[in-house]
């Protein structure tokens, strides 16, 4: 990798918010109103941030799953945002693994398209790591197993822009498995299931990806093309392990960009 061209804080898991940008405006807009409108609804502090928060995961995850078009993440925000009003988690801790889960998607979903144009760092592959160890002690089981398949996926693409070594991948699998044996009730829903099973049905849609024209964010290179298309295989996939094995709530923002991504695909495609 041609390290003068890239800075020495440039991190692949982690994208400045620059709110000049009008997407980005939304995306802190609908943080605040998720936050406010949930408040307002009788849900708790905790609750309010789940679910504005939850409308910005679900958004920066379309970012990733579709760099693209600006759009589908602003209807996967518009998605989520409704869901987590209409569906808002039973208790404090509920919603903060949710939360938990939600992020480390995220992330995985982010290094695995290297939007941002450079290679995870050690530590950064670390913290996914114990991203998924944390998930996997709580009910998002599918969730918990994202960074580990990510890092896989990503070190098997054979460029600069992955892991150099599986060990961080294979340890992030191992770390999601190990608190199997601590797992306590389930904490799902339908609307979270039935947001699922919607991204599912405009899957291949959304995976059928063509070209990918935005460039990464050091301005090196265009996103690569199968980088994205990993991404949104594994997040198909987590969403349908998600359905067999519980735990959708976590991944009801990932459902949103999903079912975002793969209507617009369709509506590009019809158009």
């Amino acid at each position: 990798m041609n390290t003068d061209r890239t800075p020495p804080l440039a991190l692949a898991l982690a994208r400045t918010l620059d709110l000049t940008i009008p997407s980005n405006q939304l995306a802190a807009g609908g943080l605040l109103a998720g936050l406010l409108l949930g408040r307002l609804s009788g849900q708790s502090w905790a609750g309010g941030l789940r679910t504005g928060a939850g409308a910005f995961a679900a958004w920066a995850t379309a970012r990733e799953l579709d760099p693209d078009h600006a759009q589908s993440a602003a209807a996967a925000l518009a998605a989520e945002l409704l869901l987590g009003l209409a569906d808002p988690p039973q208790e404090d801790l509920a919603a903060l693994e949710e939360l938990l889960a939600a992020f480390v998607t995220l992330g995985s979903l982010r290094l695995l398209s290297a939007t941002v144009g450079t290679a995870p760092t050690l530590p950064e592959q670390l913290a996914l790591a114990g991203g998924a160890l944390a998930t996997g002690t709580t009910d998002q089981k599918a969730a918990a197993l994202i960074p580990g398949a990510a890092l896989l996926l990503s070190h098997t693409r054979g460029d600069d822009l992955g892991p150099e070594e599986p060990w961080t991948g294979v340890g992030a699998l191992t770390a999601a498995l190990l608190p199997a044996l601590l797992s306590a009730s389930e904490r799902d829903s339908l609307p979270a299931r039935l947001a699922a099973l919607g991204a599912l049905v405009v899957a291949p849609a959304a995976v059928n990806i063509e070209e990918v024209n935005a460039r990464n964010d050091l301005d090196t290179a265009q996103i690569a093309q199968e980088r994205v298309k990993s991404s949104r295989l594994l997040a198909t996939g987590a969403l349908a392990v998600g359905l067999i094995t519980g735990g959708s709530r976590g991944l009801r923002p990932l459902s949103a960009a999903c079912a975002a991504v793969g209507v617009w695909m369709l509506a590009g495609r019809r158009g």
